[in-house]
């Protein structure tokens, strides 16, 4: 669960008691799919509300991040960057945090899917791997014979 809110509306919704309890119940659900996200120039999501906010793809490279997974951004070895410059987006973002994930994807009974493919993405699902953001990935040839290559 991801979406971009500015952070008024983030807690307005929260106070819903229905969508508090929607946003609880996807903290511990059985099954999570999520997308690992490219860190370059044009493509949606986190980059394009990244851009919206002043941190151009360049400055996100600079700081480490090769990737984002559920709005998450994180470096070649699986760790959240938490910059102050990428904090006003945590705050613009309802989700399931990097965190959380980790944590879900090292139960047994809990399965966290992360789909991504081609060779662009290898060096971010490297870092996914890494993180441990989940325990099943769903990729093409392409970039898991890149991933075995190095």
């Amino acid at each position: 669960m991801a979406g971009c809110l500015t952070p008024w509306a983030c807690r307005r919704l929260l106070r819903d008691a229905e969508i508090r309890s929607i946003f609880e119940a996807a903290q511990s659900v059985d099954i999570a799919l999520c997308g690992i996200g490219l860190i370059a120039e044009g493509t949606p999501g986190f980059c394009a509300l990244a851009e919206s906010y002043g941190v151009s793809v360049k400055r996100l490279r600079q700081l480490g991040v090769v990737g984002e997974i559920n709005y998450q951004p994180f470096d070649t070895e699986g760790r959240i960057v938490d910059r102050p410059e990428l904090r006003a987006l945590k705050h613009r973002v309802l989700s399931v945090e990097g965190e959380r994930l980790q944590a879900l994807s090292r139960r047994d009974d809990r399965s966290v899917i992360a789909v991504a493919g081609g060779r662009s993405k290898i060096d971010a699902v490297r870092g996914a791997l890494r993180g441990h953001f989940m325990n099943v990935l769903v990729t093409d040839e392409d970039c898991a014979t890149g991933l075995l290559q190095r």
